[in-house]
C-alpha cells in the first residue's frame, strides 16, 4: 500500500500532509523519534531556488 507524504515547516512546526488529511505537530514533542535538523536540512536542499 503506497502513502504519500508532504512536509511543510515554518519556525516552529512542522505539517504533515498526507492520504488521510493533515497533521500539525510541533517538532519538541518527545515522542518525536525523526531528526529534524537532518529532515529540515534535507528539505532546505531540495527546496526550489528562491525560498
Amino acid at each position: 500500500m503506497e502513502s504519500k507524504q508532504a512536509v511543510y515547516r515554518s519556525a516552529n512546526d512542522v505539517t504533515l500532509l498526507h492520504d488521510e488529511g493533515v497533521l500539525n505537530a510541533d517538532p519538541v514533542l518527545p515522542e518525536w523519534n525523526v531528526n529534524l535538523t537532518a529532515l529540515f536540512a534535507k528539505l532546505d536542499e531540495s527546496a526550489p531556488r528562491g525560498f
